[in-house]
């Protein structure tokens, strides 16, 4: 959980870097980002941070010693490429600066990736990452060194005896460009339970608890945010010491599964009815069809014997 000021830096400029020499969207690569650690963090179980750190990972795979990203000769074909070039740029940057990875983990990479994807929606609306993602330029300019300051929600703490305490953590602007990679880390130590709890689901700047938010898109037109899947999600919940998700989750999963509009709109009844209906008048009743002749038999020789069994018992 050792999130520094080197690993945001390597972070940020990295996905600037890649994104530029891809021309990639930065919003559309960190959500590629999420979802390639999730598979990654999924398939490893809870290896992916007992065990395991990206570093070690990154190596292998370079080494030929294991898939994590992908399999083959050719690594431009591998289905994670995109996640395997971007850690590539994040260790070469801490290696550039001497500094180490140290204890970081996926769930440290693909947590800090959740936390500046909700931090692109500021300077806007419901949904405004086209204003920070537009370009690597405008991108590093809101999270790596920026001359603009940034007004945020106060932060509320209650103190034991019973006071509720605000405090400000609206970063003033400066006359000359400074690196933002302390302010950065800081709030990330400060809302990362907040985040994973989700209570950022919301777009009301004085109900939010945390700085960025999460944005669920709009109407299918503009896609949202990507989270990690409920097992994921747990697996960095209990990373973090935070209760696991409740069965209110599921329920909503099931609820939300729509892909056939039909099949949700008409009554169950009536479906099952009109199944069953145009079933029975499909098939018309043979009585020397091969098929229930087989199965008559079967079950005429499986009583039979039956019947010899019980006899020869009792002799």
């Amino acid at each position: 959980m050792a999130v520094t000021q080197a690993f945001h830096d390597a972070v940020i400029t990295s996905i600037a870097s890649y994104a530029r020499e891809e021309s990639i969207n930065i919003y559309d690569l960190i959500r590629t980002l999420i979802v390639d650690l999730t598979h990654i963090i999924s398939g490893s179980g809870r290896n992916a941070w007992e065990a395991g750190n990206p570093e070690r990972a990154l190596d292998a795979y370079n080494r030929r010693l294991n898939a994590v990203f992908g399999w083959g000769d050719d690594m431009e074909k591998h289905k994670r490429k995109h996640c395997a070039k971007f850690l590539t740029k994040v260790d070469k940057f801490l290696k550039k600066e001497e500094e180490e990875w140290d204890d970081i983990t996926w769930c440290d990479v693909i947590t800090y990736l959740i936390f500046i994807q909700s931090n692109c929606h500021h300077r806007g609306k419901a949904l405004h990452s086209t204003q920070i993602c537009k370009s690597p330029d405008s991108f590093l300019n809101f999270f790596h060194k920026s001359k603009n300051g940034l007004d945020v929600p106060p932060k509320f703490n209650q103190s034991e005896n019973g006071l509720v305490i605000s405090y400000t953590r609206s970063r003033e602007g400066t006359k000359k460009a400074e690196y933002l990679a302390w302010w950065w880390v800081k709030v990330y130590k400060e809302d990362v339970l907040d985040l994973l709890m989700f209570h950022d689901l919301v777009e009301n700047h004085v109900e939010r608890r945390t700085v960025g938010w999460i944005s669920r898109g709009f109407g299918g037109i503009v896609e949202g945010d990507y989270l990690p899947w409920g097992a994921v999600i747990n697996t960095l919940r209990e990373y973090h010491k935070l209760p696991r998700l409740c069965g209110d989750y599921d329920v909503g999963v099931m609820q939300g599964r729509t892909s056939n509009e039909e099949i949700y709109t008409q009554n169950f009844r009536e479906r099952v009815n009109e199944k069953t209906t145009d079933d029975m008048e499909e098939q018309e009743f043979d009585p020397m069809n091969p098929v229930l002749m087989g199965i008559l038999t079967g079950i005429t020789v499986f009583i039979s014997l039956n019947i010899l069994k019980k006899g020869t018992s009792y002799v």
